[in-house]
């Protein structure tokens, strides 16, 4: 056997010495073997001192690698997310979708079920092998790619990041392999654990929108609770059918109170799968308990989310969770929050990455509108009562509630020139135009912000800011005026009616009085209704404001008209007419003008009828009451109808409707297709009156559904 040593730079190599006691005439030595310098020894290769017999070398062949099947198991009671499983299938490389998905939502939200749930069904479509890696508990995507190397067979791979990322495409181009990273905060980590090749794929989870994987051609889903039913569905799975629909109502209190979040449901329903024995309407739900592990995983996972804000952003989350109302758009934002609206817009954008925050929809003003989260308001709002002091809390409510204040304002300008209103004060003015210029932007924003106005006014209320308070009220008077939404009207009115009474200001009281009432008498409460008018006709009388004498004996009026008592009606008409020429208030005038109308109308003096609906048309069409002057032609149209004079009738008619229509205010809208069917079956022809009646009736179901069945009842019958 040829034994081998080491060169050693600068001396030839010596004979061997002879191992030790054997007889050579000279001293015995140890036999060392060693490789140093620039020897190179490869291939199969044996160092010995001393050999006895042959040495063999055999080829040993070496098994292929397993095919690396690294998912978790599959959640056992996964439910729902449809509409995401169906995006998934689209984006499989088999069906020629996208190469990457991104996973986003808080912890516990299911984003990695999900993944699991279809990265298993759709196993098949991978043949080559499936990887797993939470690259947060993974050190990193170096590690993470020298352990899929080494279930590819590469025992040795190598120690640079970019030489593994290198080899890691050139061993995966040509497969159908899919991988799996999980919780993903570093972006940049994804795109060296890309595989190559267009039939494979990678998902990614992450707490955060991961928008910058778009630069790779990424898929976006971001979870959110589950919906109602599917929740129900998700604790059924742990509790069983006939426990949870043995008390329905139970189940989807317990599935609101887990904020709908699969990870609270999963721990909520295996604790109770644990106590059989348990009614469902027993379980101390919806107040969770601190230390109940569902409490415990959506904190955590709000904990979480809040933590890898920055500065901005958590600040701006606190200001949110402070606010009365539970959507929010950057106008608004920015005054309570008193930032500039980038910033505000930007922070914005922040908190929906965390998926602190999403977007509520499409709005027809205003931009985008947020909402929170699952339990996110709350937890906000826990947030700022810990870390920001009770003045700083209400300076925000505040500056929310006269933005608020002061835009409605903007919009009433525009909307109700004519209409008297209260004086406007504010703690914190905002400065700057509006952010509408025109009639049908001012319409737009009190639509799109309709759900701001309660909860200001209550929070004014108790802050006891009472002036704020009925200001808000009054502000929104268009709204009221167009929208009908009564229940909304008149508790609004309710509390403005007491802010007014307690700040001690008697024109405001009489302002909360006379528009309270109308609201009452349109949802036909008559009786409160005459009530707040007599309480308001009363005060006026105090005060010697013989405006609002007459603004309340009009609202008298109507509410005996509409009780079926003509005649105490007819006099408080000719009470108001009198009160509003005594100070020339013109606009109060022609609206007396026509209740007077229909007031002849009902006795069937139509020529009478026709001729005070005609002054009241002139006179609100010189004042530029458009919507108040297109009431008056409605009213002469059907007047006309009814007294045979079909075309003019039609005519006025048509034209009031454009004018509804435009200014898209509902009761008018179905009112004069209800007169509109009555014109065109007065006329004889029955299938336009038909076409209107049915859309008179079914706008009317929206919001007068007794109204509706009366309209029904006429298309019935033609």
């Amino acid at each position: 056997m040829r034994r081998y040593e080491p060169r050693d730079q600068g001396r030839a190599p010596g004979p061997p010495s002879p191992p030790e006691g054997r007889a050579t005439g000279r001293p015995a030595t140890t036999l060392t073997n060693t490789i140093r310098g620039d020897a190179v020894v490869s291939g199969g290769t044996v160092q010995a001192g001393e050999v006895h017999g042959g040495v063999h070398f055999h080829h040993v062949p070496v098994s292929p690698p397993p095919r690396p099947a690294q998912l978790p198991r599959p959640p056992v009671h996964f439910t729902g997310r449809g509409d995401h499983l169906n995006a998934l299938d689209a984006a499989c490389p088999a069906l020629g979708g996208a190469p990457l998905v991104a996973l986003s939502g808080i912890s516990g939200i299911g984003k990695s079920a999900l993944a699991v749930h279809w990265l298993t069904l759709c196993r098949a479509s991978f043949p080559d092998g499936q990887f797993y890696a939470d690259i947060s508990r993974a050190g990193g995507p170096r590690q993470v790619l020298r352990q899929w190397l080494v279930a590819l067979g590469h025992q040795h791979p190598p120690a640079d990041l970019d030489e593994l990322a290198a080899l890691w495409r050139s061993v995966t181009d040509g497969l159908r392999i899919a991988v799996l990273v999980d919780d993903v905060t570093d972006t940049t980590a994804v795109r060296h654990l890309m595989p190559a090749g267009t039939g494979s794929l990678t998902v990614v989870t992450g707490r955060r929108k991961l928008w910058e994987l778009a630069l790779h051609g990424a898929l976006f889903q971001d979870l959110r609770p589950l919906p109602p039913d599917e929740a129900v569905q998700l604790l059924t799975r742990y509790l069983g059918e006939e426990r949870t629909s043995a008390d329905m109502a139970a189940a989807r209190r317990i599935t609101e109170a887990c904020a709908r979040v699969p990870l609270a449901l999963a721990l909520t329903g295996a604790r109770l799968a644990a106590r059989a024995d348990l009614p469902l309407a027993l379980v101390p739900f919806p107040t969770l308990s601190l230390e109940d592990p569902a409490v415990d995983a959506i904190n955590n996972a709000l904990d979480a989310a809040y933590r890898d804000l920055q500065p901005g952003p958590k600040l701006l989350y606190r200001v949110l969770g402070v606010l009365p109302t539970s959507s929010f758009d950057t106008h608004g934002t920015a005054a309570a929050a008193d930032l500039p609206l980038p910033d505000a817009d930007r922070h914005l954008t922040s908190l929906c990455d965390a998926q602190l925050l999403k977007v509520e929809g499409n709005r027809r003003f205003g931009g985008l509108r947020y909402v929170f989260t699952a339990d996110a308001q709350v937890h906000a709002l826990g947030l700022a009562e810990a870390t920001d002091d009770a003045r700083a809390r209400a300076q925000t409510v505040r500056r929310l509630c006269d933005w608020v204040l002061w835009t409605a304002t903007e919009a009433q300008k525009r909307l109700t020139p004519a209409q008297a209103t209260l004086p406007r004060t504010y703690a914190y003015e905002p400065s700057g135009p509006p952010p509408f210029d025109d009639r049908d932007e001012a319409w737009a924003w009190l639509e799109d912000h309709q759900g701001d106005l309660l909860p200001t006014v209550r929070a004014a209320a108790a802050e006891r800011w009472y002036t704020t308070g009925h200001q808000l009220v009054d502000a929104h008077w268009p709204w009221f005026l167009h929208s009908h939404i009564y229940d909304v009207w008149i508790e609004a009115h309710r509390i403005g009616l007491d802010c007014a009474r307690r700040a001690g200001d008697t024109a405001a009281e009489r302002q909360m009085l006379n528009s309270g009432a109308i609201g009452l008498s349109n949802a036909g409460r008559i009786e409160e209704a005459i009530e707040w008018y007599t309480a308001s006709l009363r005060a006026a009388k105090e005060a010697h404001d013989v405006r609002d004498e007459g603004q309340a004996q009009l609202g008298l009026a109507a509410c005996h008209f509409n009780a079926g008592r003509p005649m105490p009606a007819q006099a408080h008409v000719q009470e108001a007419v009198e009160r509003w020429n005594s100070c020339g208030y013109r606009r109060g005038v022609a609206l007396a003008g026509i209740l007077a109308g229909e007031i002849a109308t009902a006795q069937e003096n139509l020529p009478q009828a026709v001729t005070l609906f005609t002054q009241a048309h002139t006179l609100l069409t010189e004042l530029g009451e458009e919507f108040e002057a297109a009431r008056a032609l409605a009213h002469r149209g059907h007047a006309r109808a009814l007294d045979a004079d079909h075309d003019n009738g039609l005519s006025d008619l048509r034209q009031a409707l454009a004018v509804f229509d435009a200014r898209r205010t509902p009761r008018w809208q179905a009112r004069a297709r209800h007169l509109l069917g009555q014109a065109y079956a007065a006329a004889g022809d029955t299938g336009t009156a038909r076409e209107h009646y049915a859309d008179s009736a079914d706008r009317y179901a929206r919001f007068d559904p007794l109204r509706a069945e009366e309209v029904r009842a006429l298309l019935a019958a033609l």
